[in-house]
C-alpha cells in the first residue's frame, strides 16, 4: 500500500512525474492535470443516470467543496454531466409547471379572443388542461419521473389537445347560435361530422405516437406512451366532458343568436425549408526543381550524413522548453555530457532546473551491438536512490519531450541499418538549397520499434545535416515536424545550437536550445556511473 501512496514531499511528486516521462507521451495527463500542476481534474464515474441519484452525489460533493476543501488557495468546482443535469433538472419542475400555466392561459385567451366571449375561451381550454393533468396522473402512478424527454408531452398535449377542443366549441357555437337550433339537436349534429372528423384525426396521431411504444429505449417508448394517453384523452375530453359540461352549465355564449358566429378555424400545417450545400476540392501537385539523375542516390546522402562529424566528447548547457497545446510551458535547464566508448555511447543529463528537479539526473548507455540490451538510470535527489528504468522501445518518448530516444541517440543523423532510403530532388527551403531524401523502414519490425513509417528529410549538401525533418505514425498519417536551426561550426564541427519539434497529433512543441558547447573539454568519466548521478557536477 506504501508504493501507491502519493509522497508528501512536492519535490518528490515533481521527479517521480518525470521517471514516468522517461518513456511516457508528453501529453499523457493533459486531460488529468495541467502543464504548470496547477489545476486537477479529478473524475467520478456513477454507473446511474438518474436524477434521483446524481442529486445525492453533486450534493453530497458541494457540500464537502464548501465546508471542509477550504484550505488557504486551494478551490475546487463541480462540472461534468452529472453536474449540469442536476442544475437544470433541478429547476425543470418548476420551470416545467410555469411553462404549462403559461400555455394554457395563452390557449384560453386566443380562444376567447378567436369565439369573443371569455366562456368560449374556457370551455374549449377545459379538455386540454383535462388531458394535461390525466398524464400527471398517470406519470404518478406508473412511477414515470419529469425528466427532458417526458417533460415534452405537455407542449404536444397542449398542441393536440386544443385541436378537438376548438373544433368541437365551434360547432356548437355555428349550429346553436348562428343556426338557432335546440341543444339536443346540435349535439345530435355534431357527433356524425365533426366528431367523425376529428376521430379520424385522434386515429392517425394516436396510432402514430403508440408505435414509439415498442421502442427498446426506455425513454422514447416512455414518452411515445405519454403522448398516446394524451392525445387519448384530449379527444375524449372533447367529444364526452365538453358536450356534458354544455349541457350542465348551459354557457351564455351558447344561448345569443344576434353576435356574429366565431371565425371559422383552419389548422395550415407548417412548412420547412431544407438548404444543401456543396463543396469543392482542389488538388494542387508540386514537383521538383533538380532532374533526379543530377543527384546523389539516397544511400549516398544518407551515408554522408552518417559520415559528419560530431566529436567523441561533448559538454553543453541544454534548456528544454515544453509547450503544450494550450500555450502553457515548462522549462528544464540541464548539462549534458557526451562520450564515445569503445562499443558504446554515453549520455548523462543533470538538471539544473526547475528547483523541484534540481540535481535530478538522468544516465543512459547506448550498446552498438543489436543483442546488447540499452540501460538507463534515473536518481531522484528528494528520494535519495538511483533508479534502473526500462530502456523500452527506442520510439518512447524522451522525458516527456517531443523526440524519441532514438532521435536524441542519433541527434542530426540517420541509422543507416534501419532504413531504405531514396533521393526525391532537390528544392530550397528558405535561403538553402537541400536535398529532399526519403527514407522507410526496411521492415515492420523497425517501424514498430522505431514509431514511425517514412520520413521526409531536407537535408543541406554542403554540410550533409539535415534542417528539417518531416515524421509519419505507424497508420501512415503526418506525426511531428523537426526543424534544425542556428546551424555553424562551432570549434571545426557543424553544429545546431537550435532544434523544435512539433506534433501535429497533440499540438505539444518542443524546443532544444543549445549553450556553452565544448568538444574538447575533459571531465571525469565517472559522471557516466550510478556514483556519478548521486554526487552531480
Amino acid at each position: 500500500p506504501e508504493a501507491y501512496r502519493i509522497p508528501a514531499d512536492e519535490n518528490l511528486v515533481a521527479q517521480y512525474f518525470l521517471l514516468y516521462s522517461a518513456t511516457g507521451d508528453p501529453a499523457d495527463f493533459e486531460e488529468e492535470v495541467d502543464y504548470g500542476y496547477k489545476t486537477a481534474n479529478v473524475r467520478v464515474f456513477m454507473n446511474s443516470g438518474f436524477y434521483s441519484d446524481g442529486k445525492v452525489v453533486v450534493e453530497a460533493a458541494q457540500r464537502y467543496i464548501d465546508e471542509e476543501f477550504d484550505a488557504p488557495g486551494i478551490s475546487a468546482t463541480l462540472s461534468g454531466r452529472v453536474t449540469v443535469d442536476y442544475h437544470w433538472l433541478e429547476q425543470l419542475s418548476e420551470s416545467h409547471f410555469q411553462s404549462v400555466g403559461l400555455a394554457l392561459a395563452l390557449v384560453w385567451g386566443m380562444a376567447s379572443l378567436m369565439f369573443r366571449s371569455v366562456g368560449a375561451g374556457t370551455f374549449a381550454t377545459v379538455p386540454v388542461a383535462f388531458a394535461v393533468l390525466l398524464v400527471y396522473a398517470v406519470m404518478g402512478l406508473t412511477g414515470i419521473t419529469l425528466e427532458p424527454a417526458t417533460s415534452m408531452f405537455a407542449a404536444i398535449a397542449i398542441g393536440l389537445g386544443v385541436d378537438f377542443s376548438i373544433h368541437t366549441v365551434e360547432r356548437l357555437i355555428h349550429a346553436m347560435r348562428d343556426e338557432g337550433k335546440p341543444m339536443e339537436e346540435a349535439l345530435r349534429q355534431m357527433f356524425p361530422s365533426t366528431g367523425r372528423a376529428l376521430f379520424f384525426n385522434f386515429a392517425a396521431i394516436f396510432l402514430g405516437f403508440s408505435t414509439l411504444m415498442s421502442s427498446e429505449l426506455p425513454t422514447i417508448s416512455r414518452f411515445g406512451g405519454l403522448i398516446s394517453v394524451a392525445v387519448l384523452a384530449g379527444f375524449a375530453a372533447s367529444l364526452i366532458l365538453l358536450p356534458a359540461l354544455v349541457v350542465v352549465v348551459k354557457p351564455r355564449f351558447l344561448r345569443s343568436n344576434s353576435e356574429e358566429a366565431g371565425p371559422n378555424i383552419h389548422i395550415r400545417p407548417s412548412s420547412s425549408a431544407a438548404i444543401l450545400f456543396a463543396g469543392m476540392f482542389c488538388l494542387t501537385l508540386s514537383s521538383m526543381a533538380a532532374d533526379a539523375s543530377e543527384l546523389p542516390s539516397g544511400e549516398e546522402i544518407a551515408r554522408n550524413i552518417d559520415a559528419r562529424d560530431d566529436g567523441t566528447i561533448l559538454s553543453q548547457h541544454l534548456r528544454m522548453t515544453l509547450t503544450s497545446r494550450s500555450g502553457t510551458q515548462r522549462v528544464r535547464d540541464t548539462r549534458v555530457f557526451r562520450q564515445d566508448f569503445p562499443n558504446e555511447n554515453r549520455v548523462a543529463i543533470f538538471f539544473e532546473s526547475p528547483t523541484r528537479l534540481k540535481g535530478t539526473a538522468f544516465l543512459t548507455w547506448d550498446f552498438s551491438a543489436a543483442t546488447e540490451e540499452d540501460a538507463q538510470w534515473l536518481y531522484l535527489p528528494a528520494a535519495r536512490r538511483v533508479r534502473r528504468i526500462s530502456a523500452g522501445d527506442r520510439g518512447d518518448y524522451f522525458l516527456g519531450t517531443d523526440f524519441t530516444y532514438e532521435d536524441v541517440k542519433k541527434e542530426t543523423k540517420i541509422a543507416l541499418e534501419d532504413y531504405t532510403f531514396k533521393a526525391l530532388g532537390s528544392e530550397t527551403l528558405g535561403e538553402q538549397n537541400v536535398y529532399v531524401l526519403e527514407a522507410t523502414p526496411k521492415t515492420p519490425e523497425i517501424a514498430r520499434e522505431l514509431g514511425y513509417t517514412r520520413l521526409l528529410a531536407r537535408v543541406r549538401p554542403d554540410i550533409w545535416m539535415p534542417i528539417m525533418v518531416e515524421y509519419w505514425d505507424k497508420a501512415g498519417n503526418p506525426l511531428k515536424t523537426v526543424r534544425i536551426g542556428d546551424v555553424r561550426q562551432h570549434e571545426g564541427i557543424w553544429t545546431a545550437f537550435r532544434i523544435e519539434a512539433e506534433n501535429h497529433k497533440t499540438g505539444h512543441h518542443t524546443l532544444f536550445e543549445y549553450t556553452h558547447v565544448s568538444y574538447g573539454d575533459e571531465f571525469d568519466p565517472i559522471i557516466f556511473t550510478e556514483q556519478g548521478l548521486r554526487r552531480g557536477i
